[in-house]
């Protein structure tokens, strides 16, 4: 199932984001940011965490989400080989990746 962007989150809830970033620090301050102005955030610490998540049959949640923000590095699947994963599962969900390290 390929989702496509005008398919997402048209229920009138309010937006979904989901962050992957194994800084516990980092994903309660992007939280807390997208709380403030009434976006939902559910977060993961590890990408294996959110894929996971696509294997339990009675959640689509990754299917309502706008947009994820995913971390470059983590410990052992980083952003990128998360990125490639979902896009091998047929799900297009917008991605904005962020990164500690200047390189």
């Amino acid at each position: 199932m390929t989702l496509q962007r005008s398919e997402l989150r048209t229920t009138g809830a309010p937006p979904l984001v989901m962050v992957v970033d194994d800084n516990a620090a980092v994903r309660e301050a992007i939280s807390e940011l997208l709380s403030s102005v009434g976006i939902a955030v559910r977060d993961f610490p590890s990408a294996q965490g959110l894929l996971e998540q696509l294997e339990d049959p009675t959640t689509s949640e990754i299917a309502d989400a706008n947009c994820l923000i995913l971390d470059v590095r983590m410990p052992g699947m980083g952003g990128l080989e998360l990125q490639h994963r979902l896009r091998i599962a047929h799900i297009n969900v917008p991605i904005i990746f962020i990164s500690a390290y200047g390189t």
